[in-house]
């Protein structure tokens, strides 16, 4: 092959793996930016360790449009950060579904996806979901006071039954 042909060749696939570069790390930027502010909005904290010179605060979300999240956020002069994103197919029942997509970090230049599923589908379903975040954490939180809310009614109702039952069987009433 003659050398401005293979130049050619060369620069063509330069192209090519330049635009898969870009377009990978803007998605995986978007991921670690939008789900960190998801985690820490809505989700819960599941484990804090303070060592003596670093910080270890894990997060959690679970079933949040067929994605649980969860994320590891580090503060150390070693450490970095950790994000994975588990994504259950709407036909799917397998609890938080299986690991998606996995990051660790320090900073942007030195990030390493080490787990990032190229068939599922997984990245345009998480993509439509932030899209509307704002819209999905609104519905989120107002279906979380509905079913906080139902739950103060069962313990309410629940206390006033106990309460009656007590009363009933001091008056002399069968209680079952």
């Amino acid at each position: 092959m003659n050398t401005s042909r293979k130049n050619a060749n060369l620069e063509s696939e330069i192209k090519r793996l330049d635009a898969q570069v870009a377009f990978r790390l803007k998605n995986v930027l978007r991921y670690i930016k939008e789900v960190s502010e998801l985690l820490s909005t809505i989700g819960t904290e599941t484990d804090r360790y303070q060592g003596s010179c670093h910080t270890k605060i894990t997060q959690k979300l679970h079933d949040f449009h067929g994605f649980t999240f969860e994320g590891v956020f580090g503060m150390t002069q070693f450490g970095g950060n950790e994000i994975r994103i588990f994504y259950r197919q709407p036909t799917s029942y397998r609890g938080d579904g299986v690991v998606s997509f996995l990051v660790y970090w320090q900073d942007e230049d030195n990030l390493q996806v080490r787990t990032y599923d190229e068939v599922s589908g997984w990245d345009a379903a998480l993509n439509l979901v932030l899209d509307d975040l704002q819209k999905h954490i609104k519905a989120w939180r107002k279906k979380l006071a509905s079913d906080n809310e139902a739950v103060r009614q069962e313990v309410n109702l629940e206390q006033r039954l106990s309460g009656l039952k007590a009363k009933a069987k001091r008056l002399g009433i069968a209680v079952s």
